[in-house]
Formats: structure tokens, sequence, C-alpha cells
């Protein structure tokens, strides 16, 4: 058997992958702008019982009027490797008997905390919203001109998780 006859030239229907892009204001970026002007990402529903999301920095392009609405403004990320998984699980069952936060753990872990904790923390977020098992991975480090701080770190993970939330509410 042909080892490439055995790949589907297509996801199962089951599964759907939704590109998303959003611009950072260049004030926020700062002298990196070249390289960087947004954050971009995939949105993969996995079924109707969870989602994997990933994004990262990268160059936002500017929307053309003949995109439809779903493709209206896309990206291209910077070739840098996956980051953290995070996975967070709704709670099913005995609600409020452990407490009232999302189960959280590390599926994958990364040099750097802080994007392992702002992963946890939007996929803790995403599952509370949406009632479903979220994977999130991330990569918010630049290709050049250092790391990026804190609070910039922080924006650009809010805007992604804006639009992945508001994906999730029309899909």
């Amino acid at each position: 058997m042909d080892s490439a006859a055995a790949i589907p030239a297509e996801p199962p229907k089951h599964i759907r992958v939704i590109p998303f892009a959003v611009a950072v204001p260049p004030e926020l970026l700062g002298p990196r702008a070249l390289d960087v002007s947004g954050v971009v990402g995939t949105l993969t529903l996995l079924g109707d019982k969870s989602v994997m999301v990933w994004f990262g920095l990268g160059q936002v392009q500017a929307k053309d009027e003949s995109n439809t609405a779903e493709t209206a403004v896309v990206g291209k990320a910077l070739q840098r490797p996956m980051g953290p998984l995070m996975l967070a699980m709704p709670r099913s069952r005995y609600q409020g008997a452990f407490g009232s936060e999302t189960p959280i753990t590390k599926l994958i872990g990364h040099e750097q905390e802080d994007t392992e904790l702002l992963a946890g923390k939007m996929a803790a977020r995403l599952t509370q919203r949406v009632q479903k098992a979220v994977f999130v991975s991330c990569d918010l480090e630049p290709a050049t001109n250092g790391s990026l701080n804190q609070k910039l770190q922080q924006t650009v993970a809010a805007l992604a998780e804006k639009e992945v939330y508001r994906i999730l509410q029309t899909s």
C-alpha cells in the first residue's frame, strides 16, 4: 500500500479549520512593526465537543473588497515553533463541588512561563464560555528584536481570544 494514498486530501467533514487574523495597533508594536503587524492563527473545530486554537505573531494583510466575510482579513505567521499546548475541560458533573475553577493541564511545556500562563487562562475562559474542551497553543515571541513585553503579550492574547470567541459564536 502506498503511504501517500493513506493520507486524506481534505480533513474529515467533522473537522473544520478556520484561519483568523487581527491587526495590532502599530503604536503598541513599536520598532518591531517591520516584521509583525498583528496576531494570526487557526481555530480548528474538532466535531462538536472540542476546539483547538493556535495563534502567534505575524503579518496581517489588508482587507480586499472581493473577499467574503469569513476570509476578509488574512495573515501569515512567522516561521516559529508551536509553543506550549494547554487543555481546559468543562465541568460536566458535580458543578461547584470542587470550586468554580476550570480544570487546566499542560500537554506540552514551554521555556516561557508567561506564555504558558496566557494560554492556560485563555483556554479556561473559552471553556467556560462555550462548554467544550479547548486546546490552546501560542507563540508570542517575535523572530527578531528580543522578547515581547508582558503588556503587549496580554494585549495580543486578548485580541486573539476575542476573535476566537466571535468566530465560535457564529460557527
